[in-house]
């Protein structure tokens, strides 16, 4: 079995126009370009935004080859908008579409969806999760990698809550339409896209951080998060540190019983990434493959229609059966529920 977990339809800007509200609709401020204007690739990104939006063609993309039987859809939205409202304005109208274009009716019942909230709106991502609980289609939330505060901070607690409670993974994706551009770095923003790229992994650590720091996992013992950008190579160094900190200063954190890196393994999943375990960007070492221990910790998605995505070779290199299986699918269904359920999969607790 395959589960490709990392799909990102577009939704165009006639859209989401014809789908705001007022006054959103009619905002002087109007709405980012889909892929930002900060940091382009040098290369295009994605040949066609149009064929990404279109349900036949992606399907046609993702399942073509016949060995793939279920996609997660994640479309990107437009970011970190300044006003909070605008902004789940923004992710309704992208829940809406997606349902529509690609959840129901005639679309491949393959596809299986995410629900999009802004995290800068409390009140509005809950209430954007309880519309769309209920329907099977949606296996996950899905929220932008980059907001005002770092998830472990109370203010997010609800969102977290009532994902927990529906069994809905959370999916951290870096949106790159933000019409609030935060800052890459604590030393100040990158000048080229490689230095870009390289930090939305480590924006992604400072993310699950901050998520254990706060005790988060020990109150919502059902709470999961997937890094959808990368991370997983730099998530082993990390822990080290973390787990000798830990030690060191439980007095400040009383509240974890546990080493973070039993945490991440329990809790945490990345996406893989086409240079993970590879040093040089392109040869495998088998020696970084056994640190970041891909068996466990990752999950396979194909980023369509970016460029930067992992293929299922390039995701499974280096790995035995078990756990190349894994990767390509066990992993994903024990951390998604819902979709082990729509594909009547059995998993371990």
């Amino acid at each position: 079995m395959v589960v490709d977990a990392a799909v990102h339809p577009s939704i165009s800007t006639e859209e989401y126009l014809r789908r705001l509200p007022g006054p959103w609709r009619d905002h002087n401020m109007g709405l980012p370009t889909p892929l930002g204007r900060l940091w382009e690739t040098p290369i295009d990104e994605v040949a066609d935004l149009a064929a990404a939006g279109d349900p036949e063609r992606v399907a046609e993309a993702v399942f073509g080859a016949g060995d793939v039987d279920a996609a997660i859809l994640t479309p990107l939205t437009r970011g970190i908008l300044p006003n909070r409202l605008h902004a789940t304005a923004v992710a309704a109208a992208t829940n809406d579409w997606l349902a529509e274009a690609f959840l129901d009716g005639s679309a491949d019942e393959r596809f299986y969806g995410s629900i999009r909230v802004a995290v800068t709106d409390v009140e509005g991502a809950v209430r954007e999760i309880e519309r769309w609980a209920g329907n099977p289609r949606f296996v996950q939330v899905a929220v932008g990698l980059r907001a005002f505060a770092h998830f472990g901070e109370e203010q997010y607690l609800p969102i977290w809550e009532a994902a927990a409670a529906h069994g809905l993974p959370v999916y951290v994706q870096d949106d790159l339409a933000n019409a609030a551009e935060m800052w890459h770095s604590v030393a100040g923003q990158p000048v080229h896209w490689a230095e870009a790229d390289t930090l939305r992994a480590l924006t992604a650590i400072v993310q699950m951080a901050s998520v254990m720091g706060s005790g988060l996992y020990e109150r919502l013992p059902d709470l999961r998060f997937i890094f959808g950008d990368g991370g997983l190579d730099l998530a082993p160094t990390l822990l080290w540190r973390l787990n000798n900190d830990w030690r060191a200063g439980r007095v400040e954190v009383p509240w974890i019983e546990e080493l973070p890196s039993t945490l991440v393994q329990r809790y945490a999943r990345f996406v893989c990434s086409y240079t993970d375990g590879r040093p040089d960007g392109e040869t495998l070492d088998p020696e970084l493959v056994a640190v970041t221990r891909p068996g466990t910790l990752a999950i396979y998605g194909s980023h369509h229609p970016h460029w930067d995505g992992a293929t299922r070779a390039e995701a499974t290199e280096g790995l035995g059966d078990e756990d190349a299986a894994r990767v390509l699918a066990g992993n994903a269904l024990e951390t998604i529920p819902r979709l082990a359920a729509a594909l009547g999969v059995e998993v371990a607790a």
